[in-house]
């Protein structure tokens, strides 16, 4: 997913903090767009003007502590494959 700000787009990288992203532009009521789904990789995002057409980032992390991160959440929430 994308988040399309003003002069930016985000794009969300599950576990990497897009959900403190997304709070703190609403908390300083910026406008936002989603484009696509919630943690949908950068391939599958609808071919957009808005995307790009802006400066684009993202947050990445250490692929460990993302590891480490993404099998504490699934043993919250369960292992179900999408």
């Amino acid at each position: 997913m994308a988040l399309i700000l003003p002069r930016s787009a985000f794009f969300h990288i599950m576990k990497t903090g897009g959900t403190w992203v997304r709070s703190v532009c609403e908390k300083q009521r910026l406008s936002i767009e989603e484009v696509g789904d919630t943690h949908k990789a950068y391939c599958e995002l609808p071919d957009t003007e808005l995307v790009s057409s802006r400066f684009t980032f993202a947050f990445v992390r250490h692929p460990c502590s993302w590891y480490q991160s993404f099998w504490s959440w699934k043993m919250r929430t369960g292992w179900q494959m999408d």
